[in-house]
This record gives C-alpha cells, sequence and structure tokens, in this order.
C-alpha cells in the first residue's frame, strides 16, 4: 500500500487524522519496533510508516471487505499464498484461517521486512506458515529492488531513481510441482503483478477453483513497463471474472480492457476478486 493511497483514506476524516498522517509520513525513515495487536495477532513493526499501517488496521480503516471475503472464503486444510507478505499482516490473517492441516506460503523480497515476518510468524506460533525470501515474477534469477524510504510497503521492483538491492526472483510455477493444491491467492506488489501472473499459468491452470485477491493501480503497471489493460486481458484469457470487493463485490466485466483500465485511472485503483465462478 502507497502513501498516496493512506492519504486517500484519511482524507475527509478530520484534521487531526491528517495531521498524523503526515507527520508519521515524514518520519517514514525512523526506526524503532513498535508492537500492535491487529486482529488478535502481535505483530511487530519496524518503521513509523508500518507503525501507520498496523494502526490502519486495528481501526478497522482499511482492507475490511477483503478480511471479510477472506474469512468467508478460506477453510482448514486450504493452501493459500501471499505475495507481497511485508511484515505479515495478511499472512497472519491467512495462517488463522487456514487451520494447523492448511498452509500459507509468504512471499517477500526486502530483507528487513522479510525479518519482521519470520519475527511475528514466530511471536504467534504458526507452524503452518513457509517464508520465501524472493519477489514472485515471470522467471527465476535476480532482479533490482527499489527502496522506498517514506514507505516500507511501497518497494517496487525496477524503480529507478532509487536506492536498490539485488533479490532473488521465483516464478510460482516453478515453486509449486505440477497439480500442487492453490485455493487462494492475495497479491498486492506494487505494478509488478503482471510479471507474477506470467509465472503462475500452469498453477492457474491446475486449480480451476482458485480465488484472487488483487490490487489493479494502472499508473503503478505503466511505471513498472507494463501495459495496464494486459491485467484484464490476462485474467479474461484465463476464464475469470472480476468483481469490486469494496463496493459489495460488484460485478466488472473484464472482456473490455480498456473500461476496465479506464474505472482503475478513474479511481485510482482497484482492490478486485478474481475468480472463474460466481461469488
Amino acid at each position: 500500500m502507497n502513501l498516496s493511497r493512506l492519504k486517500r483514506l484519511l482524507v475527509g476524516r478530520g484534521s487531526p487524522a491528517q495531521a498524523a498522517f503526515l507527520a508519521l509520513a515524514r518520519l517514514g525513515q525512523a526506526r524503532f519496533e513498535s508492537t500492535l495487536s491487529v486482529d488478535g495477532h502481535r505483530i511487530t513493526a519496524g518503521t513509523s510508516d508500518r507503525a501507520l499501517a498496523l494502526l490502519l488496521h486495528r481501526l478497522g480503516l482499511v482492507d475490511t471487505a477483503e478480511k471479510r471475503y477472506l474469512a468467508e472464503t478460506v477453510r482448514p486444510g486450504m493452501t493459500c499464498l501471499d505475495i507481497g507478505a511485508n511484515i505479515g499482516i495478511y499472512t497472519l490473517y491467512l495462517a488463522r484461517l487456514a487451520g494447523p492441516s492448511g498452509r500459507v506460503i509468504a512471499f517477500e523480497p526486502e530483507p528487513e521486512n522479510f525479518a519482521l515476518l519470520r519475527k511475528n510468524i514466530i511471536a504467534n506460533r504458526y507452524g503452518n506458515v513457509e517464508c520465501v525470501p524472493k519477489a514472485v515474477s515471470d522467471r527465476a534469477g535476480s532482479a533490482s529492488l527499489g527502496f522506498c524510504e517514506e514507505n516500507r510497503g511501497d518497494h517496487r521492483l525496477g524503480a529507478a531513481g532509487r536506492r536498490a538491492v539485488p533479490v532473488e526472483t521465483v516464478r510460482v510455477d516453478d515453486y509449486f510441482p505440477p497439480a500442487s493444491r492453490v485455493d487462494v491467492i492475495k497479491m498486492d506488489i506494487q505494478g509488478s503483478e503482471l510479471a507474477a501472473m506470467e509465472g503462475m499459468r500452469r498453477a492457474l491452470a491446475d486449480n480451476p477453483g482458485v480465488r484472487i485477491v488483487a490490487e489493479f493501480c494502472p499508473a503503478l503497471l505503466e511505471t513498472s513497463g507494463s501495459a495496464a489493460e494486459a491485467f484484464a486481458r490476462f485474467w479474461h484469457d484465463q476464464g475469470f471474472s472480476a468483481f469490486l470487493i469494496g463496493e459489495g463485490r460488484r460485478p466488472v466485466s473484464l472482456a473490455d480492457a480498456a473500461a476496465f483500465t479506464d474505472l482503475g485511472r478513474r479511481q485510482g485503483y482497484l482492490n478486485v476478486l478474481l475468480s472463474r465462478s460466481a461469488v
């Protein structure tokens, strides 16, 4: 989640909230450990911007519709992927829903976020989570991860003009053997979604009932060098339908990629549910 999205969420909620947002954004690089209870989990953040993200989740100001859908969908024994796990807010949520008989694979390439992800999994005593320190992409190898110092939820692959570190990349189709079970995918990777999607074609074909919760942001996709309309075309070609999670799961057509993309541009981003069946 980037700062512009956080700012939009707070606009109109009163000047104290806006003032708090601006102050914490300026302190984004400040390093300290802060632990909050979110969704019944004790989660530690390492910078002020991540502490702000925890607070927004704790107060129910962000992602409530997404979590409600996951709570209705994820059942014990399911296999879930958290692509772009960050410090583990969704990873922990999925781990509880999937239960000891389930499996959660959390992909997070940024070293400091990954260290906190593992710390939070251990602190909450989940044994059903696999933490993978790699970026999900369309090829196995390495890539440059550009840091966002003010918001550690906005690191991006290939971002020019930023301090960067090399990270390993992995395809979902290489991580899982053929015919492996995948039930739910949560994906929020700041414009790198298309590459990740290309690398999971076999997994999608092997799992006709898989559900995907993803963020669609045309500007981020284009900044990453992708054609924004390719997002809708990919999912339509794979037989998926799209539903807007925050709008009562309203269906929106993928057949007209230009119209779908234009909707995303007008709203800035869309939180979408992708499924081959009705929801």
